[in-house]
Parts: structure tokens; C-alpha cells; sequence
């Protein structure tokens, strides 16, 4: 006759529970997994995360044009680190300066485009990214740039965005590996003749 085999009662929420741990973000300590005062187990969005470990970061884009002047305005995201770029979020908004009466409904004119791993020629000028995390340096793994000399490279991402203000939210489902570049570009077409126009856009991304 086998050995019987006693199979133990359900848990009882009373009296039984279960602990949970992981990794935090930066794989470096272990812990429990917490809920509210309801026993509600809560989540914080990935950039959040990130940014509690200071490695949250941002570049601000400004684009001026007058007199209908078309411009094109690029930022060059260049990885040559042994981290990984995810990109957070593309913040857009346009004001008229001038004339002060002019409906503020401009920024359906730039057209937004995502080029991946382009052929830098030049990488222009070097921009300074913001760490996310104010109790943390300045200091990006990626060497980001305004307005390369680059050709090729593959679009992967392209909008003509509506109204006055767009947040394009990518949540880190576009990812810059070590040895891989990405470029953000705007593209202003023309305004109407006599128009000041100020178009701002702020980038965010994550580093792991």
C-alpha cells in the first residue's frame, strides 16, 4: 500500500500569508512587494521608477521662424556606452508671439520624425541632458547633440501632430542599445508671412 500523501488546506486570508521580494530597478537590493492601506497592490510607471534611481533624463528643443521660413531641427542621440537608451516621451507645444490675436493651433505645423542609426558625419552641437532626479549630476551615458550632419539610417517613427501642446508617451518601446544612434527631427513647413512662432518640445528617456 503506498504512502499516503497529505495535501494541505487552502490559505486562509485570517490567519495565513504569503511575502513576496524582487530586484528593485537597479538590481542592486531585494525588496517586499507593498500595498496600500487596502491591501491594494499599487505600481508606479517605468519612468518614475527610473527617475527615483536618477536615471530619468531630458533635452529641451526650441524652434523659432518668422516671415513663413521653413526649419528643420534635429536631435542626435549617439550611444557609443555600454547602457541602454529607452525613449520616455516627446512633449510638444507651440505659442504666436506675434500676432498676439492669432489662434494658438500651430503645432500641426511640424511634422515629427524617429530615424534610427544614421551615418554621423558631424554631430553638431552637444547638448547637456537634465538628470530627472535632482539630487543627481547632469551626467547622461549618451553623447546628445542638436542639429548633426548625418545622411541614411532607417525612419522608424513619423507625425503631424494637432491642436496647440502633443505628448507622444513611447513608455521605453523604443530602445537605443550600446553602438546605435537615434535621431529625433521637426520639420517647421512654412507659416503664414509675418507670423513669430515658437515651437518647444521636450524629450525624455531612461537609461539602464
Amino acid at each position: 500500500m503506498g504512502k499516503m500523501i497529505k495535501i494541505p488546506s487552502l490559505l486562509n486570508c485570517r490567519k495565513d500569508s504569503v511575502g513576496a521580494c524582487g530586484l528593485s530597478v537597479d538590481d542592486s537590493t531585494h525588496n517586499r512587494i507593498k500595498t496600500d492601506m487596502n491591501r491594494v497592490l499599487a505600481t508606479l510607471p517605468s519612468a518614475s521608477t527610473h527617475a527615483q534611481i536618477g536615471r530619468l533624463y531630458s533635452v529641451i528643443v526650441n524652434i523659432n521662424t518668422v516671415d513663413g521660413s521653413g526649419l528643420l531641427r534635429q536631435i542626435l542621440f549617439n550611444n557609443t556606452s555600454n547602457q541602454t537608451m529607452y525613449l520616455d516621451k516627446i512633449a510638444f507645444s507651440s505659442v504666436v508671439d506675434f500676432p498676439l490675436d492669432t489662434p494658438l493651433n500651430y503645432v500641426q505645423s511640424v511634422t515629427i520624425t524617429i530615424i534610427k542609426n544614421v551615418v554621423i558625419i558631424d554631430p553638431g552641437e552637444p547638448r547637456t541632458p537634465a538628470n530627472l532626479n535632482t539630487a543627481f549630476a547632469d551626467e547622461s551615458a549618451l553623447a546628445v547633440s542638436q542639429n548633426p550632419n548625418s545622411t541614411g539610417g532607417s525612419p522608424i517613427f513619423a507625425i503631424r501632430p494637432l491642436g496647440d501642446y502633443s505628448s507622444l508617451d513611447f513608455d521605453g518601446r523604443i530602445v537605443v542599445p550600446p553602438n546605435t544612434n537615434l535621431v529625433i527631427q521637426y520639420l517647421l513647413h512654412e507659416a503664414p508671412n509675418d507670423f513669430f512662432l515658437q515651437f518647444w518640445s521636450t524629450v525624455t528617456w531612461y537609461e539602464l
